[in-house]
C-alpha cells in the first residue's frame, strides 16, 4: 500500500507542476489585465475631460510603454492632403529625432511609418540597419540608438488613414503574433482619441454633438476593455482556461461565448474552465451567461467547469442548471484543473 501511494503521488507531480505554473501565469495575466484597464481608464478619463490631444496621446503612450517592455512609442498624424506625417506624441523618443522626422513625406519605402501610411498596412522592420526602407534615415536612427521599428496605421470611421502608431526598440527584434494584435488594438485607441478630439473641437458650441461624442467614447471604452480582457489560456492540448475579469453585461456575454467557442474549435479542446474569481457580482443574469456558454461548449464537444464561485453562486447555478442541462462547479481553480484533467482522461479511456 505504501508503494501504491508513492506511485500515485509520483504520477500526480506533473499535473501539480502544471497547476502551479498555471496559477503563476494566471496571476501575472490578471495583474497585466488590471494594469491595462487602469491605464485605459486614465486615458479615457483625460479624453472625456477635454484635455488637449497631445496630453491624451502622451497618456496613452505612457500606458503602452509600461506594458510593452523596452518599447519607445511615437504617434504621427497624417495631414489633410494625405501626403505628410507630423508629430503627434513621442514622450520617450529623443527630441532631436522627433524634430527631424516631423513632416516627412509618406511613400512605400519611407521608413516604417511612411510605408505604413502609404500602403495602409502594418510595416514591420526588425532591424533598421538591414532594411532598405530605412536607408534615408539609417544614420539618424543609429545616432539615437534605434534598431527596430514596427508601425501600424490607424483610421477614422470611414476607413481613411489618420496617422501611424510606431513601436521602436533599441535592439533588433520581431514582434510576436500577440504583440502585433496588441499594437493594432492600441492604434485603434489612438484613432478614437483623435476622432473624438476633432469632433469636440468642430462642435464646441453644440451640446447635442458633445453628448454624442461622450457616448461614442464610453461605448468605445467598453468595447476596447472587453476585447482586451478575455484571455484564453491553454494548459494542455485538451484543456483551456478563461479567467473572467470585471462585470458581464449582455454585449460582453456574447463576446465570452464567441471567444470560448473559437478557442475550443481552434484547439480541439475537450474541456474549458471559466474562472469567475474576478467577476465582482455573479447574479442570475451572469449565471445564465455561464450556462449558455456551457451548453454551447457541450455542443462543440467540450465540457465546462466553473471555478472561483462562492457556495451561494454554485447553488444558484445548480438551480438554474436543473432545467438548462447542468454545469460543474469547483471552489478553486486548482480543483477545477484537476477535475477538467480527469474529465479528459475519462473520455479518452
Amino acid at each position: 500500500m505504501v508503494q501504491l501511494g508513492s506511485s500515485t503521488a509520483e504520477a500526480s507531480r506533473p499535473l501539480a507542476r502544471r497547476v502551479s505554473e498555471l496559477e503563476r501565469s494566471l496571476a501575472d495575466e490578471l495583474a497585466r489585465a488590471k494594469r491595462q484597464r487602469d491605464g485605459q481608464r486614465a486615458f479615457f478619463e483625460q479624453l472625456l475631460a477635454g484635455k488637449p490631444l497631445g496630453a491624451v496621446l502622451d497618456a496613452l503612450i505612457h500606458t503602452v510603454e509600461a506594458e510593452m517592455d523596452g518599447a519607445l512609442c511615437s504617434i504621427l498624424l497624417l495631414d489633410a492632403a494625405g501626403e505628410r506625417l507630423f508629430h503627434g506624441a513621442a514622450p520617450s523618443l529623443p527630441v532631436e529625432y522627433c524634430r527631424q522626422i516631423d513632416g516627412i513625406a509618406i511613400g512605400p519605402t519611407v521608413g516604417s511609418c511612411g510605408t505604413a501610411a502609404a500602403l495602409d498596412r502594418t510595416a514591420i522592420v526588425s532591424d533598421i540597419e538591414e532594411h532598405p526602407a530605412w536607408a534615408p534615415f539609417r544614420e539618424l536612427a543609429r545616432a539615437h540608438g534605434l534598431r527596430a521599428c514596427w508601425s501600424v496605421p490607424f483610421h477614422d470611421g470611414q476607413g481613411k488613414v489618420l496617422g501611424t502608431f510606431a513601436f521602436y526598440y533599441r535592439v533588433p527584434r520581431e514582434p510576436t503574433r500577440d504583440e502585433i494584435t496588441q499594437c493594432q488594438d492600441l492604434a485603434h485607441l489612438a484613432a478614437i482619441a483623435i476622432e473624438q478630439t476633432r469632433i469636440r473641437e468642430a462642435h464646441a458650441q453644440s451640446v447635442e454633438a458633445a453628448r454624442r461624442s461622450q457616448e461614442d467614447v464610453i461605448r468605445a471604452q467598453s468595447e476596447a476593455i472587453a476585447e482586451l480582457s478575455l484571455p484564453l489560456i491553454p494548459i494542455t492540448d485538451d484543456v483551456l482556461v478563461m479567467p473572467l475579469i470585471g462585470p458581464i453585461d449582455e454585449r460582453r456575454a456574447e463576446r465570452v461565448i464567441s471567444a470560448l467557442l473559437a478557442g475550443i474549435g481552434a484547439r480541439g479542446a475537450k474541456a474549458a474552465i471559466l474562472d469567475v474569481t474576478g467577476v465582482p457580482v455573479v447574479d442570475a443574469q451572469v449565471g445564465g451567461v455561464i450556462l449558455r456558454a456551457a451548453n454551447a461548449a457541450r455542443l462543440a464537444g467540450a465540457r465546462v467547469v466553473v471555478t472561483g464561485a462562492k457556495p451561494a453562486v454554485a447553488r444558484m447555478l445548480g438551480d438554474l442548471g436543473a432545467w438548462m442541462g447542468g454545469v460543474t462547479t469547483c471552489s478553486t481553480l486548482k480543483s477545477g484543473i484537476a477535475l477538467a484533467d480527469a474529465m479528459v482522461r475519462a473520455r479518452g479511456a
